[in-house]
């Protein structure tokens, strides 16, 4: 791409005027000289299908890229939206925000973990923690969530076998919401409490 900003005789940094105004001062110096008789008619016609090469390339380059940067922006407002969506509550306004996103990223994934978690579709939420983690091995958010995520899971498989019928939630009571920097509440049956799991780590997601 370089090579065809040379052509012009701008830098990449120009802007489209200025382009433009290469071009089109070249394209008439061009136009003029093909006309010439021997090797200057020929030299100067080559380099106006250069010219209209370089300039068509650039243009649809730029066009490119900034059709890339606006959906890149509007999927990271969605992303913003699906995790506000969340913290209110709002999982089909959180999951309409997801299913609008063309980019599913690392952040995609886990916020997809949280929504089928709040819906209680553990499996579905570990495997999307576990494609976030994939996407980005070194995030301590994710791995966290993923970890506490099997660590319920386990513990309730252990007591479900031994006839306990106290449950992770009530674990929770005395000890694992201090572990996860929360208050230690009373009823972690409400729907607050339990999704801690996920949402003490992802309520500040964004």
């Amino acid at each position: 791409m370089e090579e065809y900003y040379k052509i012009l005789g701008v830098h990449p940094s120009a802007s489209d005027e200025e382009i433009e105004s290469a071009y089109q001062s070249l394209r008439a110096e061009y136009s003029r000289d093909r006309f010439l008789e021997g090797d200057a008619g020929n030299i100067a016609a080559k380099k106006l299908s250069k010219l209209e090469e370089a300039y068509n390339e650039i243009f649809e380059s730029r066009k490119a890229y900034a059709e890339k940067e606006s959906t890149f922006k509007k999927d990271e407002q969605a992303l913003i939206s699906a995790s506000n969506a969340i913290k209110q509550g709002d999982l089909l306004k959180a999951q309409q925000q997801l299913d609008s996103i063309s980019n599913k990223n690392a952040e995609w994934h886990y916020l997809q973990s949280v929504i089928f978690y709040k819906r209680n579709w553990i499996n579905e939420s570990r495997n999307q923690l576990e494609i976030a983690l994939s996407k980005d091995p070194n995030n301590t958010k994710y791995r966290t969530a993923l970890n506490k995520l099997n660590e319920k899971a386990n513990f309730n498989a252990n007591n479900y076998q031994g006839g306990y019928q106290g449950g992770y939630n009530n674990y929770q009571q005395n000890n694992y919401n201090r572990q996860m920097g929360g208050d230690g509440c009373m009823d972690c049956c409400t729907a607050y409490c339990c999704t801690q799991i996920l949402m003490d780590i992802c309520c500040g997601c964004r």
